[in-house]
């Protein structure tokens, strides 16, 4: 069992079919290596979530931000912000705790702050881009001073007490237009198989929520299975179906569309329209805001054979990695329990190109038991190279 837990910042090309050939030592991130100072505590589960915060402290390089808590359902959890160099290594590290003088918003018994990170958007115009952070009942907008320093918490949205679980938040480019969301939100409970809420914002303040919901009451659109992780991970793709709005990639860990009780998961491409109504919700939220939606089961990828078993969470460590093949479209990275690290190159409407996905499949960095879900940070060498 690791008793600590280290981020790998790897300094190569992303793109190619044999990415371990061509990665060196990675850099590590952990007490007394890579920069880092702080202290860390044993089982303090430090990268259970690392995003790209943008240029914090404006010297040209990309940030960190950096989750953690200790194990057990108790943890209060903190932020890491790490402040970084061109060499990948930690110049300083600032820790957010989730105390209450910080957060005066907090719901009595929120806690696991940091669990899901993401960068955002300078919103208030200071030259600092704000980062967003999910506790387990809610997301936050934290403003940071360009030390790292926390300079005011908002909280944008908040779950139901003991009914919906945070899963992940991510940031969203709507383009400028006022009428597509800007951030996404995920959450889970048994009895709706979980869902996601699209935010909408002016400024730092949430103009409105859409919840994209996969119950009885909606129709199960996202499958039947009463235990699985609808919105696992989101990512942002980019316009896949070329209408000119931006795409969301969603992990459905433990998704079945039938009465085989499999945990093998699925990938849904949601093809994401403007809000149209002037008014309130239609009766049915997700036709206002989705134009169609395309699946990716696990099931029935040619070669692709994740196991079987409550361990498997295909789609779990899922992350953006841009236009890697150059066709126009998004690619995804996968990191699946057991089975290493596949890129899928995708072509139009979330489909998959086989012609150089087929065969591509990086072998395992990390220990069986590690955990977190990777991220891509941007050039951080100067190499012209994503990190």
């Amino acid at each position: 069992m690791r008793s600590t837990w280290v981020i790998s910042i790897c300094l190569a090309a992303l793109g190619t079919i044999e990415c371990r050939a061509q990665v060196p030592e990675p850099i590590l991130i952990t007490e007394g290596e890579g920069g880092f100072t702080g202290t860390l505590e044993p089982g303090g589960r430090f990268g259970i979530s690392v995003a790209d915060a943008g240029d914090i402290d404006r010297n040209g390089v990309s940030d960190l931000i950096v989750g953690a808590y200790p194990e057990g359902c108790c943890a209060q959890g903190e932020l890491h912000v790490l402040l970084m160099e061109q060499d990948g290594t930690v110049s300083s590290t600032t820790i957010i705790e989730f105390t209450r003088e910080l957060f005066p918003d907090r719901l009595e018994g929120d806690k696991l702050f940091g669990h899901s990170v993401s960068g955002y958007r300078d919103v208030d115009g200071d030259g600092t881009p704000e980062v967003l952070v999910n506790s387990l009942f809610a997301t936050w907008m934290l403003f940071l001073e360009p030390d790292g320093k926390l300079r005011e918490s908002k909280l944008l949205f908040q779950s139901e007490i003991e009914e919906w679980f945070g899963l992940t938040v991510a940031s969203i480019d709507d383009g400028g237009n006022d009428r597509m969301p800007d951030i996404a939100i995920s959450h889970y409970h048994s009895a709706s198989r979980g869902r996601l809420v699209l935010l909408y914002m002016d400024g730092r303040n949430v103009e409105r929520s859409v919840p994209i919901e996969n119950s009885p009451a909606t129709g199960m659109p996202f499958g039947t299975n009463t235990y699985s992780y609808f919105g696992e991970r989101i990512v942002d793709l980019g316009d896949t179906n070329g209408d000119g709005f931006t795409d969301l990639a969603v992990a459905h860990h433990r998704f079945y569309k039938d009465s085989v009780n499999t945990t093998w998961g699925a990938i849904w491409i949601l093809f994401l329209k403007p809000w149209l109504s002037d008014g309130g919700l239609e009766t049915d939220p997700i036709s206002e805001v989705l134009k169609g939606k395309q699946l990716i089961d696990s099931r029935e990828l040619p070669g692709f054979v994740p196991e079987v078993g409550t361990g498997n969470c295909f789609g779990c460590g899922m992350l953006g990695l841009g236009d890697l093949d150059a066709n126009g479209y998004g690619d995804l990275g996968f990191v699946t329990s057991g089975s290493g690290t596949t890129i899928f190159f995708l072509g139009p409407n979330g489909t998959i190109d086989w012609r150089s996905t087929m065969g591509v499949r990086i072998q395992r960095f990390f220990d069986d038991d590690a955990q977190g879900n990777p991220e891509l940070i941007s050039d951080l060498n100067g190499d012209g190279h994503l990190n």
